[in-house]
């Protein structure tokens, strides 16, 4: 094997071990590693279209919309198609499942069961590979048995 074809399997790894971080932040509201897993440059795109365009951007609505209300998240990602695109650069598919669900906890659950992609861009920086976009798409998305949450735009 060449050492080209060997170094594009160590970062394929490394993209996948990125991901797999983002996924175990949100289940553990790590929010302080949570968001050293992007550039400053990010732009993430909503489901709805709506773009952030840094980090930064993101953080404030992230923490606005899911943080301080106490939103419970879960995400999964799964069947990775990711592509190097040069040596600090690469792209990736994941096939998605998430669970969100707004307090208060008692009750019937308000919230959504998600089903869906997320569309990635990655850079290489010197802390090693982070995500630089990412756009979250859903092929279906189902109330929890108290319906969707009011206002609410994942």
């Amino acid at each position: 094997m060449s050492d080209d074809k060997l170094q594009e399997l160590f970062d394929i790894e490394a993209i996948k071990q990125l991901k797999a971080q983002y996924c175990v932040c949100v289940a553990n509201e790590d929010w302080d590693t949570f968001f050293t897993l992007f550039a400053e440059d990010l732009e993430f795109v909503m489901p709805a279209g709506d773009s952030f365009k840094s980090r930064s951007a993101f953080y404030d609505v992230h923490k606005v919309s899911l943080q301080d209300p106490k939103v419970w998240g879960v995400v999964r990602c799964f069947t990775p198609i990711i592509t190097i695109t040069g040596p600090n650069s690469a792209t990736g598919l994941w096939a998605m499942e998430d669970v969100h669900v707004w307090p208060p906890f008692e009750g019937p659950r308000v919230g959504h069961h998600g089903y869906g992609h997320y569309h990635e861009d990655y850079v290489r920086l010197d802390e090693g590979w982070r995500f630089k976009r990412i756009e979250v798409t859903y092929n279906r998305m189902d109330a929890l048995e108290g319906g969707m949450a009011e206002g609410a735009e994942l």
